[in-house]
Protein backbone atom coordinates (compact mmCIF):
# COMPACT_ATOMS: atom_id res chain seq x y z
CA UNK A 1 0.00 0.00 0.00
CA UNK A 2 1.44 3.42 -0.80
CA UNK A 3 1.63 5.92 2.08
CA UNK A 4 0.55 9.39 0.94
CA UNK A 5 1.39 12.30 3.10
CA UNK A 6 -2.04 14.08 3.57
CA UNK A 7 -1.17 16.09 6.27
CA UNK A 8 -1.20 19.82 4.68
CA UNK A 9 -2.44 21.50 7.85
CA UNK A 10 -0.36 19.34 10.22
CA UNK A 11 3.12 20.00 8.14
CA UNK A 12 2.09 24.04 8.13
CA UNK A 13 1.72 23.88 12.38
CA UNK A 14 5.18 21.96 12.37
CA UNK A 15 6.88 24.34 10.18
CA UNK A 16 5.96 27.24 12.84
CA UNK A 17 7.01 25.00 15.53
CA UNK A 18 10.69 24.92 13.71
CA UNK A 19 10.43 27.97 13.53
CA UNK A 20 10.05 28.54 17.02
CA UNK A 21 12.21 26.32 18.17
CA UNK A 22 15.14 27.61 16.06
CA UNK A 23 14.53 30.36 17.98
CA UNK A 24 14.53 28.99 21.14
CA UNK A 25 16.38 25.30 21.43
CA UNK A 26 19.42 25.25 19.24
CA UNK A 27 19.59 21.69 19.77
CA UNK A 28 16.15 20.86 18.58
CA UNK A 29 16.27 19.34 14.85
CA UNK A 30 13.67 18.65 12.47
CA UNK A 31 13.58 14.89 13.38
CA UNK A 32 12.56 15.55 16.42
CA UNK A 33 9.68 17.40 15.79
CA UNK A 34 8.50 15.25 13.57
CA UNK A 35 9.01 12.46 15.74
CA UNK A 36 7.14 14.08 18.23
CA UNK A 37 4.29 14.99 16.60
CA UNK A 38 3.94 11.33 15.28
CA UNK A 39 4.02 10.29 18.35
CA UNK A 40 1.71 12.29 19.74
CA UNK A 41 -0.49 11.44 16.46
CA UNK A 42 -0.26 7.67 17.35
CA UNK A 43 -1.59 8.07 20.99
CA UNK A 44 -4.52 9.50 18.96
CA UNK A 45 -4.97 6.40 17.09
CA UNK A 46 -4.25 8.92 14.06
CA UNK A 47 -1.92 5.94 12.48
CA UNK A 48 -1.73 7.81 8.55
CA UNK A 49 -0.94 10.37 9.35
CA UNK A 50 1.60 9.49 12.12
CA UNK A 51 3.53 7.63 9.42
CA UNK A 52 3.76 10.68 7.18
CA UNK A 53 5.87 12.25 10.09
CA UNK A 54 7.76 8.77 11.24
CA UNK A 55 8.69 8.70 7.84
CA UNK A 56 9.64 12.23 7.28
CA UNK A 57 11.81 11.89 10.29
CA UNK A 58 13.71 9.15 8.81
CA UNK A 59 14.42 11.54 5.54
CA UNK A 60 16.15 14.01 7.93
CA UNK A 61 16.98 12.56 10.76
CA UNK A 62 20.61 10.29 12.54
CA UNK A 63 21.53 7.89 14.10
CA UNK A 64 18.83 7.56 17.51
CA UNK A 65 16.28 9.36 15.32
CA UNK A 66 16.50 7.21 12.40
CA UNK A 67 15.53 4.42 14.50
CA UNK A 68 13.01 5.82 16.57
CA UNK A 69 11.13 6.95 12.70
CA UNK A 70 11.79 3.51 12.28
CA UNK A 71 9.82 1.98 15.04
CA UNK A 72 7.44 4.31 14.45
CA UNK A 73 6.81 3.11 10.63
CA UNK A 74 6.95 -0.35 11.25
CA UNK A 75 4.06 -0.03 14.56
CA UNK A 76 1.83 2.39 12.21
CA UNK A 77 1.95 0.06 9.65
CA UNK A 78 1.14 -2.24 11.82
CA UNK A 79 -1.61 -0.79 13.13
CA UNK A 80 -2.57 0.25 9.52
CA UNK A 81 -2.96 -3.75 7.95
CA UNK A 82 -0.25 -2.49 5.93
CA UNK A 83 1.38 -6.05 6.22
CA UNK A 84 4.33 -5.65 3.63
CA UNK A 85 5.65 -2.33 4.52
CA UNK A 86 4.99 -3.17 8.73
CA UNK A 87 7.28 -6.55 7.71
CA UNK A 88 9.79 -5.29 5.73
CA UNK A 89 10.52 -2.06 8.27
CA UNK A 90 10.81 -4.59 10.99
CA UNK A 91 13.08 -7.15 9.63
CA UNK A 92 15.39 -3.95 8.61
CA UNK A 93 15.32 -3.02 11.91
CA UNK A 94 16.25 -6.58 12.90
CA UNK A 95 19.34 -6.71 10.39
CA UNK A 96 20.76 -3.26 11.32
CA UNK A 97 20.30 -3.24 14.96
CA UNK A 98 20.16 -7.11 16.17
CA UNK A 99 20.33 -6.64 19.77
CA UNK A 100 17.89 -4.01 20.45
CA UNK A 101 15.09 -5.52 22.42
CA UNK A 102 12.68 -2.79 21.22
CA UNK A 103 13.39 -3.42 17.35
CA UNK A 104 12.74 -7.17 18.58
CA UNK A 105 9.14 -6.78 19.92
CA UNK A 106 8.38 -4.71 17.18
CA UNK A 107 9.33 -7.45 14.77
CA UNK A 108 7.17 -10.07 16.41
CA UNK A 109 4.13 -7.50 16.60
CA UNK A 110 4.73 -6.97 12.43
CA UNK A 111 5.36 -11.11 12.25
CA UNK A 112 1.84 -11.60 13.85
CA UNK A 113 0.33 -9.21 11.55
CA UNK A 114 2.03 -10.80 8.52
CA UNK A 115 0.71 -14.43 10.20
CA UNK A 116 3.86 -15.38 10.73
CA UNK A 117 3.16 -16.97 14.15
CA UNK A 118 5.66 -18.99 15.28
CA UNK A 119 7.92 -16.01 14.31
CA UNK A 120 6.42 -13.28 16.26
CA UNK A 121 6.38 -15.73 19.57
CA UNK A 122 10.27 -16.35 19.23
CA UNK A 123 10.24 -13.14 18.97
CA UNK A 124 8.12 -12.37 21.93
CA UNK A 125 9.76 -14.91 23.92
CA UNK A 126 13.40 -13.61 23.46
CA UNK A 127 12.23 -9.96 24.82
CA UNK A 128 10.71 -11.01 27.93
CA UNK A 129 13.65 -13.49 28.98
CA UNK A 130 15.85 -10.49 29.22
CA UNK A 131 12.89 -7.99 30.18
CA UNK A 132 9.83 -9.69 31.73
CA UNK A 133 7.90 -6.16 31.91
CA UNK A 134 7.75 -5.18 28.11
CA UNK A 135 4.18 -4.56 27.88
CA UNK A 136 3.86 -4.54 24.16
CA UNK A 137 5.87 -8.25 24.23
CA UNK A 138 3.68 -9.18 27.08
CA UNK A 139 0.99 -8.21 25.35
CA UNK A 140 1.92 -10.41 22.04
CA UNK A 141 2.35 -13.46 24.09
CA UNK A 142 -1.02 -13.22 25.34
CA UNK A 143 -2.26 -13.32 21.94
CA UNK A 144 0.45 -16.68 21.19
CA UNK A 145 -1.07 -18.60 23.67
CA UNK A 146 -4.55 -17.88 23.04
CA UNK A 147 -4.02 -19.13 20.03
CA UNK A 148 -2.35 -22.11 20.68
CA UNK A 149 -5.14 -22.61 23.14
CA UNK A 150 -3.43 -21.94 26.32
CA UNK A 151 -6.40 -19.72 27.87
CA UNK A 152 -5.50 -19.51 31.43
CA UNK A 153 -1.50 -18.30 30.75
CA UNK A 154 -3.12 -15.81 27.97
CA UNK A 155 -5.24 -14.12 30.70
CA UNK A 156 -2.97 -13.95 32.96
CA UNK A 157 -0.38 -12.44 30.77
CA UNK A 158 -3.37 -10.14 29.50
CA UNK A 159 -4.59 -8.90 32.71
CA UNK A 160 -1.11 -8.25 33.78
CA UNK A 161 -0.68 -5.86 31.06
CA UNK A 162 -3.58 -4.07 32.10
CA UNK A 163 -2.48 -3.41 35.73
CA UNK A 164 0.89 -2.46 34.29
CA UNK A 165 -0.48 0.00 31.60
CA UNK A 166 -4.39 0.57 32.27
CA UNK A 167 -5.06 2.45 29.26
CA UNK A 168 -3.57 -0.35 26.67
CA UNK A 169 -6.55 -0.29 24.87
CA UNK A 170 -5.71 -3.86 23.19
CA UNK A 171 -4.93 -5.45 26.13
CA UNK A 172 -8.48 -5.36 27.08
CA UNK A 173 -10.09 -6.49 23.91
CA UNK A 174 -7.32 -9.65 24.15
CA UNK A 175 -8.77 -10.21 27.81
CA UNK A 176 -12.25 -9.59 26.61
CA UNK A 177 -12.41 -11.98 24.00
CA UNK A 178 -10.70 -15.01 26.26
CA UNK A 179 -13.32 -14.15 29.08
CA UNK A 180 -15.68 -14.80 26.81
CA UNK A 181 -13.98 -18.10 25.04
CA UNK A 182 -13.87 -19.42 29.17
CA UNK A 183 -17.14 -18.60 29.21
CA UNK A 184 -16.76 -15.72 31.91
CA UNK A 185 -19.46 -13.00 30.17
CA UNK A 186 -19.56 -11.11 32.69
CA UNK A 187 -15.73 -10.49 33.12
CA UNK A 188 -15.92 -9.89 28.96
CA UNK A 189 -18.22 -7.38 29.13
CA UNK A 190 -16.25 -5.49 31.58
CA UNK A 191 -13.36 -5.76 29.61
CA UNK A 192 -14.95 -4.82 26.54
CA UNK A 193 -16.82 -1.74 28.14
CA UNK A 194 -13.32 -0.25 28.48
CA UNK A 195 -12.19 -0.90 25.58
CA UNK A 196 -14.64 0.71 23.40
CA UNK A 197 -14.48 3.52 26.36
CA UNK A 198 -10.70 4.31 25.37
CA UNK A 199 -11.29 3.92 20.99
CA UNK A 200 -11.69 7.00 19.27
CA UNK A 201 -14.80 8.25 17.76
CA UNK A 202 -12.98 8.04 14.41
CA UNK A 203 -12.60 4.29 14.80
CA UNK A 204 -15.94 3.78 13.74
CA UNK A 205 -15.87 0.54 12.76
CA UNK A 206 -14.03 -1.21 15.85
CA UNK A 207 -16.64 0.90 17.90
CA UNK A 208 -19.27 -0.64 15.86
CA UNK A 209 -18.30 -3.99 16.00
CA UNK A 210 -17.62 -3.66 20.62
CA UNK A 211 -20.66 -2.17 21.17
CA UNK A 212 -22.72 -5.09 19.31
CA UNK A 213 -20.72 -7.71 20.88
CA UNK A 214 -21.41 -5.94 24.28
CA UNK A 215 -24.63 -5.59 23.54
CA UNK A 216 -25.05 -9.35 22.22
CA UNK A 217 -23.27 -10.68 25.74
CA UNK A 218 -25.58 -8.85 27.89
CA UNK A 219 -28.10 -10.52 25.89
CA UNK A 220 -27.35 -13.69 27.90
CA UNK A 221 -27.68 -13.02 31.04
CA UNK A 222 -27.07 -15.82 33.33
CA UNK A 223 -27.54 -18.08 30.43
CA UNK A 224 -24.26 -19.94 29.47
CA UNK A 225 -23.50 -18.85 25.81
CA UNK A 226 -22.73 -22.55 23.97
CA UNK A 227 -23.60 -24.97 26.97
CA UNK A 228 -22.99 -28.27 26.39
CA UNK A 229 -24.05 -30.88 28.82
CA UNK A 230 -20.78 -33.00 29.81
CA UNK A 231 -22.25 -36.34 30.14
CA UNK A 232 -23.44 -35.73 26.28
CA UNK A 233 -19.71 -35.44 25.65
CA UNK A 234 -18.00 -38.05 27.95
CA UNK A 235 -17.09 -40.01 25.14
CA UNK A 236 -16.36 -38.16 21.71
CA UNK A 237 -19.72 -38.08 19.34
CA UNK A 238 -19.78 -39.89 16.26
CA UNK A 239 -22.44 -38.29 13.49
CA UNK A 240 -22.69 -38.78 9.73
CA UNK A 241 -22.67 -36.73 6.94
CA UNK A 242 -23.41 -35.95 3.85
CA UNK A 243 -20.89 -34.88 0.77
CA UNK A 244 -23.01 -32.54 -1.18
CA UNK A 245 -20.91 -30.36 -3.93
CA UNK A 246 -18.04 -30.44 -1.48
CA UNK A 247 -19.72 -29.52 1.35
CA UNK A 248 -19.80 -31.80 4.25
CA UNK A 249 -23.67 -31.80 5.21
CA UNK A 250 -25.07 -32.31 8.48
CA UNK A 251 -28.95 -32.51 9.51
CA UNK A 252 -29.67 -30.72 12.94
CA UNK A 253 -32.97 -29.10 14.65
CA UNK A 254 -32.97 -25.30 15.45
CA UNK A 255 -35.34 -24.58 19.00
CA UNK A 256 -36.85 -27.78 17.98
CA UNK A 257 -38.31 -27.79 15.15
CA UNK A 258 -37.72 -28.78 11.94
CA UNK A 259 -34.54 -30.27 10.26
CA UNK A 260 -32.16 -27.81 8.76
CA UNK A 261 -29.12 -28.59 6.69
CA UNK A 262 -26.08 -27.28 8.28
CA UNK A 263 -22.79 -27.08 6.41
CA UNK A 264 -20.02 -27.58 8.75
CA UNK A 265 -17.60 -24.70 8.27
CA UNK A 266 -13.87 -24.73 9.94
CA UNK A 267 -13.65 -21.65 8.13
CA UNK A 268 -16.42 -20.13 10.03
CA UNK A 269 -16.17 -17.83 13.37
CA UNK A 270 -19.61 -18.62 13.95
CA UNK A 271 -22.82 -20.48 13.63
CA UNK A 272 -24.77 -18.50 10.57
CA UNK A 273 -28.22 -18.95 9.27
CA UNK A 274 -29.50 -17.19 6.78
CA UNK A 275 -32.38 -14.49 7.28
CA UNK A 276 -35.44 -16.67 5.59
CA UNK A 277 -33.89 -19.05 7.50
CA UNK A 278 -33.89 -16.62 10.44
CA UNK A 279 -37.71 -15.77 10.37
CA UNK A 280 -38.48 -19.22 9.61
CA UNK A 281 -37.27 -20.92 12.99
CA UNK A 282 -37.63 -17.51 15.27
CA UNK A 283 -33.87 -16.62 15.74
CA UNK A 284 -34.31 -12.94 16.53
CA UNK A 285 -31.52 -10.85 15.91
CA UNK A 286 -29.87 -9.01 18.94
CA UNK A 287 -27.29 -6.48 17.99
CA UNK A 288 -25.51 -5.66 14.87
CA UNK A 289 -21.76 -6.99 14.15
CA UNK A 290 -19.35 -7.04 11.16
CA UNK A 291 -18.00 -9.76 8.97
CA UNK A 292 -15.63 -10.20 6.35
CA UNK A 293 -14.54 -13.27 3.31
CA UNK A 294 -14.60 -12.92 0.10
CA UNK A 295 -16.06 -11.38 -2.09
CA UNK A 296 -16.40 -7.40 -3.32
CA UNK A 297 -18.66 -6.17 -0.46
CA UNK A 298 -15.51 -7.02 1.82
CA UNK A 299 -16.81 -5.98 5.25
CA UNK A 300 -20.77 -6.85 5.58
CA UNK A 301 -22.51 -5.93 8.36
CA UNK A 302 -24.48 -8.37 10.12
CA UNK A 303 -26.74 -9.43 13.05
CA UNK A 304 -25.65 -10.99 15.99
CA UNK A 305 -28.13 -13.61 17.50
CA UNK A 306 -28.62 -16.86 19.80
CA UNK A 307 -30.36 -19.78 19.05
CA UNK A 308 -31.82 -20.75 22.42
CA UNK A 309 -31.19 -24.77 21.54
CA UNK A 310 -29.04 -26.58 18.76
CA UNK A 311 -29.27 -30.43 18.01
CA UNK A 312 -27.00 -31.99 15.76
CA UNK A 313 -26.74 -36.22 16.22
CA UNK A 314 -27.11 -36.72 19.92
CA UNK A 315 -25.72 -33.37 20.73
CA UNK A 316 -27.37 -30.51 22.03
CA UNK A 317 -25.96 -27.23 22.33
CA UNK A 318 -27.56 -24.67 24.37
CA UNK A 319 -27.65 -20.63 24.05
CA UNK A 320 -25.73 -20.83 20.33
CA UNK A 321 -24.16 -17.40 19.68
CA UNK A 322 -24.96 -16.63 15.82
CA UNK A 323 -25.02 -14.86 13.00
CA UNK A 324 -27.98 -13.87 10.82
CA UNK A 325 -26.80 -12.87 7.15
CA UNK A 326 -29.62 -9.91 6.64
CA UNK A 327 -29.31 -7.95 3.96
CA UNK A 328 -29.04 -11.26 1.87
CA UNK A 329 -26.34 -11.10 -1.02
CA UNK A 330 -27.87 -10.87 -4.15
CA UNK A 331 -27.22 -12.00 -7.84
CA UNK A 332 -25.40 -14.97 -6.71
CA UNK A 333 -25.92 -18.58 -7.91
CA UNK A 334 -27.01 -20.64 -4.89
CA UNK A 335 -28.86 -19.43 -2.15
CA UNK A 336 -26.93 -18.61 1.24
CA UNK A 337 -26.90 -21.99 3.21
CA UNK A 338 -26.92 -22.63 6.88
CA UNK A 339 -23.41 -23.30 8.59
CA UNK A 340 -22.58 -24.76 11.86
CA UNK A 341 -18.42 -24.44 13.27
CA UNK A 342 -17.65 -26.03 16.05
CA UNK A 343 -14.41 -25.03 16.86
CA UNK A 344 -15.68 -22.01 18.69
CA UNK A 345 -17.27 -23.99 20.74
CA UNK A 346 -14.52 -25.32 22.23
CA UNK A 347 -14.75 -28.96 20.45
CA UNK A 348 -12.53 -30.61 18.78
CA UNK A 349 -13.37 -31.91 15.39
CA UNK A 350 -12.51 -35.01 13.08
CA UNK A 351 -13.75 -35.36 9.42
CA UNK A 352 -13.67 -38.52 8.29
CA UNK A 353 -14.00 -38.24 4.67
CA UNK A 354 -13.64 -41.78 3.30
CA UNK A 355 -16.29 -42.74 6.40
CA UNK A 356 -18.20 -39.98 6.17
CA UNK A 357 -18.50 -39.71 9.93
CA UNK A 358 -17.72 -36.24 12.01
CA UNK A 359 -16.51 -36.73 15.41
CA UNK A 360 -16.46 -33.91 17.91
CA UNK A 361 -15.52 -33.98 21.36
CA UNK A 362 -14.16 -31.88 23.92
CA UNK A 363 -11.01 -33.62 24.25
CA UNK A 364 -9.82 -36.20 21.69
CA UNK A 365 -7.69 -39.40 22.33
CA UNK A 366 -3.92 -38.88 21.35
CA UNK A 367 -3.60 -41.04 17.95
CA UNK A 368 -0.77 -41.02 15.17
CA UNK A 369 -1.43 -39.47 12.18
CA UNK A 370 0.16 -39.27 8.76
CA UNK A 371 0.71 -35.46 9.04
CA UNK A 372 0.83 -33.61 12.14
CA UNK A 373 1.43 -29.76 12.39
CA UNK A 374 1.02 -26.75 14.56
CA UNK A 375 -2.35 -25.13 14.66
CA UNK A 376 -2.83 -21.42 15.20
CA UNK A 377 -6.58 -20.50 16.60
CA UNK A 378 -6.90 -16.94 16.52
CA UNK A 379 -10.51 -16.83 15.63
CA UNK A 380 -10.03 -19.15 12.98
CA UNK A 381 -7.98 -22.08 12.59
CA UNK A 382 -4.99 -21.65 10.50
CA UNK A 383 -1.58 -23.63 9.85
CA UNK A 384 1.46 -22.56 8.33
CA UNK A 385 2.30 -23.03 4.75
CA UNK A 386 4.79 -22.09 2.19
CA UNK A 387 4.58 -20.80 -1.13
CA UNK A 388 6.92 -22.00 -4.01
CA UNK A 389 9.79 -22.90 -1.14
CA UNK A 390 10.70 -19.33 0.32
CA UNK A 391 7.30 -17.24 0.86
CA UNK A 392 5.54 -18.43 4.59
CA UNK A 393 2.03 -17.90 4.91
CA UNK A 394 -1.12 -18.43 6.99
CA UNK A 395 -3.66 -20.80 5.60
CA UNK A 396 -7.17 -21.06 6.83
CA UNK A 397 -8.14 -24.65 7.76
CA UNK A 398 -11.37 -24.48 5.44
CA UNK A 399 -13.70 -27.41 5.66
CA UNK A 400 -16.54 -25.38 4.37
CA UNK A 401 -14.32 -24.15 1.38
CA UNK A 402 -14.12 -26.23 -2.04
CA UNK A 403 -10.50 -24.73 -3.18
CA UNK A 404 -7.14 -24.40 -2.49
CA UNK A 405 -6.18 -21.03 -2.81
CA UNK A 406 -3.35 -18.35 -1.90
CA UNK A 407 -4.70 -14.72 -1.48
CA UNK A 408 -3.59 -11.66 -3.81
CA UNK A 409 -1.32 -9.85 -1.39
CA UNK A 410 0.69 -13.63 -1.18
CA UNK A 411 0.29 -13.99 -5.07
CA UNK A 412 1.98 -10.38 -5.66
CA UNK A 413 4.71 -10.80 -3.40
CA UNK A 414 6.12 -14.45 -5.51
CA UNK A 415 9.35 -13.91 -6.73
CA UNK A 416 9.75 -14.87 -9.62
CA UNK A 417 6.21 -14.70 -10.62
CA UNK A 418 5.04 -18.28 -11.81
CA UNK A 419 5.31 -18.66 -15.73
CA UNK A 420 1.90 -18.66 -17.64
CA UNK A 421 -0.61 -16.82 -17.53
CA UNK A 422 -3.31 -16.02 -15.26
CA UNK A 423 -7.23 -17.24 -15.84
CA UNK A 424 -9.87 -15.25 -14.92
CA UNK A 425 -12.59 -16.86 -12.69
CA UNK A 426 -15.86 -16.68 -11.39
CA UNK A 427 -15.68 -17.33 -7.34
CA UNK A 428 -18.23 -15.89 -5.17
CA UNK A 429 -18.10 -16.11 -1.35
CA UNK A 430 -19.96 -15.21 1.87
CA UNK A 431 -19.49 -11.62 0.53
CA UNK A 432 -20.54 -11.38 -3.00
CA UNK A 433 -18.15 -12.06 -6.45
CA UNK A 434 -14.66 -12.05 -6.11
CA UNK A 435 -14.06 -9.74 -9.52
CA UNK A 436 -10.13 -10.30 -8.56
CA UNK A 437 -10.29 -14.06 -8.81
CA UNK A 438 -8.05 -16.13 -11.06
CA UNK A 439 -6.46 -18.91 -11.60
CA UNK A 440 -2.19 -18.86 -11.04
CA UNK A 441 -0.39 -21.81 -12.95
CA UNK A 442 2.86 -22.96 -12.09
CA UNK A 443 2.38 -22.65 -7.74
CA UNK A 444 3.85 -24.92 -5.43
CA UNK A 445 2.71 -24.92 -1.73
CA UNK A 446 4.10 -27.07 1.13
CA UNK A 447 2.38 -28.32 4.65
CA UNK A 448 4.97 -29.51 6.81
CA UNK A 449 5.24 -33.28 4.50
CA UNK A 450 2.29 -32.33 1.89
CA UNK A 451 3.32 -30.85 -0.79
CA UNK A 452 1.01 -29.67 -3.79
CA UNK A 453 3.65 -29.14 -6.64
CA UNK A 454 3.81 -26.81 -9.87
CA UNK A 455 0.25 -26.60 -9.57
CA UNK A 456 -2.84 -24.28 -10.71
CA UNK A 457 -3.99 -22.33 -7.60
CA UNK A 458 -7.15 -20.08 -7.13
CA UNK A 459 -5.82 -16.59 -6.27
CA UNK A 460 -8.67 -14.83 -4.14
CA UNK A 461 -8.76 -11.37 -2.55
CA UNK A 462 -8.25 -11.97 1.17
CA UNK A 463 -7.80 -7.88 1.98
CA UNK A 464 -10.89 -7.52 4.11
CA UNK A 465 -10.94 -11.06 6.29
CA UNK A 466 -6.84 -10.26 7.04
CA UNK A 467 -7.74 -7.01 8.32
CA UNK A 468 -10.88 -8.19 10.67
CA UNK A 469 -8.36 -10.61 11.77
CA UNK A 470 -6.07 -8.00 12.61
CA UNK A 471 -3.71 -10.56 10.24
CA UNK A 472 -2.51 -11.45 6.48
CA UNK A 473 -4.43 -14.64 5.58
CA UNK A 474 -1.81 -16.03 3.38
CA UNK A 475 -4.81 -18.56 1.43
CA UNK A 476 -6.94 -21.45 2.47
CA UNK A 477 -7.21 -25.00 2.23
CA UNK A 478 -10.26 -26.21 1.47
CA UNK A 479 -12.29 -29.52 0.29
CA UNK A 480 -9.87 -30.36 -2.87
CA UNK A 481 -7.33 -31.04 -0.38
CA UNK A 482 -8.73 -32.25 2.99
CA UNK A 483 -11.08 -34.49 1.19
CA UNK A 484 -8.15 -37.09 0.40
CA UNK A 485 -7.62 -37.21 4.64
CA UNK A 486 -9.15 -37.85 7.65
CA UNK A 487 -8.48 -34.67 9.50
CA UNK A 488 -8.38 -34.08 12.91
CA UNK A 489 -8.56 -30.43 14.45
CA UNK A 490 -7.44 -31.24 18.05
CA UNK A 491 -7.87 -27.50 19.73
CA UNK A 492 -6.41 -29.26 23.21
CA UNK A 493 -2.85 -30.33 21.63
CA UNK A 494 -2.86 -27.16 19.04
CA UNK A 495 -2.51 -29.64 16.13
CA UNK A 496 -4.02 -30.39 13.19
CA UNK A 497 -3.30 -33.92 12.29
CA UNK A 498 -3.81 -35.61 8.55
CA UNK A 499 -4.72 -39.62 8.04
CA UNK A 500 -4.65 -41.11 4.53
CA UNK A 501 -7.91 -42.62 3.75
Amino acid sequence: MAVRPRLPLAFAALALALSWFAAVRADITPADVYLNAGDALARQWQYRDALALYSAAQRVGEGPQKLRAGLGIATSAVRLADFDLAYAKASQLRREYPGDLQVLGVYGQAAWSNGLFSDAEDAFRDVLAQHVEDVESRLGMARVLAARNHLTEALDDAMAVIAAAPREADAYYVAGNLYRRTRQIDRAIACLTTYYSLLPEREVDRRTWTQGEIVFLRSFGRRVPGAIDATSLATPLTIPFRLVNDKVIVSGRVNGGDAVEFVVDTGAEQTVVSERAARRLGIGAISQTISAGVGQIGLRGLLNARIDSLQIGSLTVRNVPCLIKTPPLEDLPVRESESFSPLPLGLSTIVDYKRRQLVLARTLDAEPHDIQMPLWFSRLATVRGLVNGNRPASFIVDTGGQVVSISLDTARTLSPQPPGRRIPLLVFGTSGWDRDAFLMPGVSLAFEALAVKDSSIVVLNLRAPSVLLGYRVGGTVGHYLLSRYRVTIDLDRATLGLSAN
